[in-house]
């Protein structure tokens, strides 16, 4: 079960998905609710001087206090068709870079930095003009898109000049001047050089280590064939440790190995040796017969 204080904020700048998710966790959280009490509850999530308050106000009264009514003109507004989650789609994923700002990777046949940026806001503006949002939702989201130097510099434009218009907003990064630029793109070429610098290294440094690993490799496989044919020239050395039986092999003659095994055989099961009778001589066997 969802509480009521698990309800966030509802802005108004949220994608489509964003707002029917919230519009569950909403209805969920009210499951005991009458339909006007959701409705009271509802306006106490609507964030103050939000673009989501400032079309709830644009309401009439009949919308505001019917749920049947309400609900489905908040669907239309703000969870949208799939046509326009395509356009919104494409508006946030229409992102400056410094890559394609100052390597060219956008338009990088246009003679000036100032251009490529014209370019690009130009594009912007064409998008958003296709997004049903206000002019706030679709600053807030472009704040996102542009390097963080363009949104510092875009925050210094403000305090003197009027940005409150999306076109405004566009006209604004037009307005960058060329220097600006040119100071970034120095400053993202050294930082592009030195995390290059730094990768190279890194990659010296991993080059060397698989070199160490690999004479090593070769140098125990060297050991390891000499080891081999040492052990091959001695056939004693090779059969050691090889019997099945548990008696270690030495390099000796077969009687002696024949004596070593009847030794073994006369010990007990805790390894003393069992006392074994004196055999008879020859001499007294044969004056016995």
């Amino acid at each position: 079960m969802i509480q009521l204080d698990e309800v966030p904020p509802f802005k108004g700048d949220e994608s489509p998905e964003e707002a029917e998710r919230w519009l569950k966790t909403l209805i969920i959280a009210t499951g005991s609710f009458s339909n006007s009490g959701i409705l009271r509850f509802l306006h106490t999530r609507l964030k103050e001087n939000s673009p989501a308050m400032d079309w709830y106000d644009g309401l009439d009264e009949d919308s505001k206090t019917s749920w049947i009514r309400f609900r489905p003109l908040f669907r239309q507004r703000w969870i949208q068709s799939s046509a326009h989650h395509d356009e919104w789609h494409a508006f946030c994923n229409h992102i400056l870079t410094c890559a394609d700002l100052f390597q060219g990777g956008r338009d990088s046949d246009l003679a000036t930095l100032s251009d490529r940026v014209t370019i690009w806001a130009n594009d912007h503006l064409e998008l958003g003009k296709a997004v049903n949002r206000t002019d706030s939702a679709l600053i807030e989201a472009s704040r996102r898109l542009v390097p963080d130097f363009v949104d510092a510099y875009l925050q210094v434009y403000t305090q003197t000049s009027s940005t409150t218009t999306f076109y405004d907003y566009c006209d604004a990064i037009k307005s960058i001047p060329q220097t600006v630029l040119q100071m970034e793109q120095i400053r993202f070429r050294q930082s592009s050089n030195n995390w290059q610098t730094a990768m190279e290294k890194k990659i010296t440094d991993i080059s060397s280590k698989i070199d160490q690993l690999l004479s090593l490799r070769d140098e125990i496989a060297s050991i390891s064939a000499k080891l081999s044919n040492h052990s091959m020239g001695n056939p004693a050395l090779a059969m050691q440790g090889s019997s099945s039986t548990g008696v270690a092999w030495e390099a000796c003659s077969p009687f002696t190995s024949m004596m070593s095994l009847e030794n073994n055989s006369d010990q007990d099961a805790t390894g003393a040796a069992t006392p074994v009778a004196p055999q008879p001589s020859l001499e007294s066997t044969q004056g016995t017969e």
